[in-house]
């Protein structure tokens, strides 16, 4: 994949803004340490597929795969997902009501991303909408964060990602050959969707009981009492877009595909997976928190296999942080993987080059080329072991083959020096003419 077009630019782009501006306000956020309600594990089924599976990424086609298959819906659609500020996914939406289908979101409100008149708009227009059972809304808490992004569509497609409903994470891009639209950038995020009416069963049960967990009597006025003011927050514009990979699409017999639920399977499945790696470990994570125990456990697996395995090939490759005191985690962070897991930076782990993307979202474990597990886990261990998340696990050489070509773009185009940790907010003169409004669901430590 050779970079291409410099990018246009777009309706969310603010001019004359500071890079990482307000970013000492990226670690506050809401409580999500509060007392929580008793939550019983559930028993996470494999699924059979005898049809359809896409495999898609932002900024490239997460869009043209959510418009298409929203489009397609004749009776229901139903989401759950953590952030939700995209117009254009709303309209999707709102037109699908006006076709008769029913419609049910499901959203982890935090009043910090510009979402509540969105979520407003959408109750109006006829959709029913549910708060989440996570810290932070006023109502059942369940988990500190629902931070799962799954949608459910007419009983048969379910649509498991990396990405929230957002700008950055689900830019309005048209990946198809005749496209004429210039390609606006984006996050790096991944996801499967599947055709599958067990396993549509399964998320439309998980999903429907954490409606039901939240109090559904919390008043408007309720909700919006609980929220701190909006946060405006901005990116440096990336310069360059890859070439765009258009999604794929696999037809399947007898697919054996494993569903991956936080707080209930991830640690075990994911454990699992990395303990078997023979030839190669890809991931590609937003961060990695190296003194969490959870996800001690998960390095401690690629620490194993690497050593039944010497010759093993390990990329990783995280965010390139935001500003301040995020820029200093990362660092120490970084230098805990490389002396305490053998995991050396540049050589082993690198960052997400800000040139080509606005910010390294995704969650992605691709195992010897054959199985990937993708979904919305963080590796902290809220994300692997407390919050509501989801994700997938397939073996599949030609869904493996379309995510580590990704991947590689990524790994060769990675940044090796660690960043020096830039004032949290930016001095008028570094002010630049070309920047992203990104929002804070993305980057929230959760």
């Amino acid at each position: 994949m050779a970079p291409r077009r410099r990018v246009a630019a777009g309706a969310d782009r603010e001019p004359r803004v500071a890079e990482g501006i307000v970013a000492e306000q990226i670690t506050r956020g809401l409580d999500r340490l509060c007392q929580l309600d008793s939550y019983t594990p559930v028993a996470v089924p494999g699924a059979r597929v005898d049809g359809q599976i896409i495999a898609y990424a932002s900024p490239d086609s997460t869009f043209a795969v959510t418009r298409r298959l929203i489009q397609g819906a004749t009776s229901s659609i139903l989401i759950g997902t953590y952030d939700f500020t995209a117009s254009y996914v709303a309209d999707l939406l709102v037109a699908a009501v006006g076709r008769g289908v029913k419609v049910q979101l499901m959203l982890d409100l935090d009043g910090r991303s510009g979402e509540m008149a969105l979520y407003d708009g959408l109750t109006a227009a006829g959709i029913r909408t549910h708060p989440a059972p996570a810290c932070g809304a006023g109502h059942a808490n369940y988990f500190p964060s629902c931070h799962e992004k799954v949608t459910v569509i007419d009983g048969e497609w379910v649509l498991v990602q990396s990405g929230n409903y957002t700008e950055s994470s689900i830019p309005p891009n048209d990946p198809s050959p005749t496209s004429t639209l210039p390609q606006v950038p984006g996050n790096r995020d991944m996801g499967l969707a599947i055709q599958s009416k067990s396993l549509a069963r399964f998320f439309t049960r998980l999903l429907k009981a954490d409606i039901k967990r939240a109090v559904t009597n919390i008043t408007r006025e309720g909700l919006a009492q609980v929220f701190e003011p909006e946060v405006l927050m901005f990116e440096a514009a990336p310069p360059i877009v890859p070439e765009i990979v258009p999604d794929k699409t696999f037809t399947v017999s007898s697919q054996r595909v494993q569903a991956v639920v936080s707080p209930d399977n991830y640690v075990a499945v994911a454990e699992a997976l990395l303990r078997s790696a023979t030839k190669s470990i890809d991931i590609e994570q937003q961060y990695i928190r190296p003194t969490q125990p959870q996800v001690g456990r998960l390095l401690a697996a690629i620490k194993a296999a690497r050593a039944a395995n010497p010759k093993l090939r390990i990329r990783i490759i995280v965010a390139a942080g935001f500003a301040g005191a995020d820029i200093e985690r990362l660092r120490g962070e970084m230098n805990l993987l490389a002396k305490k897991h053998d995991l050396a930076f540049g050589s082993k782990v690198r960052l997400l080059n800000k040139k080509y993307f606005v910010h390294c979202h995704n969650k992605l474990i691709i195992v010897d080329g054959e199985r990937v597990l993708v979904g919305s886990q963080n590796w902290s261990d809220f994300g692997v072991s407390r919050n509501r998340e989801a994700g997938i696990l397939v073996t599949h050489k030609g869904i493996a083959d379309y995510f580590t070509g990704l991947v590689a773009f990524d790994w060769r185009t990675g940044v090796k020096t660690l960043p020096v940790a830039r004032p949290k907010t930016a001095p008028t003169r570094a002010m630049t003419p070309a920047a992203v409004r990104v929002r804070y669901g993305d980057y929230a430590d959760v």
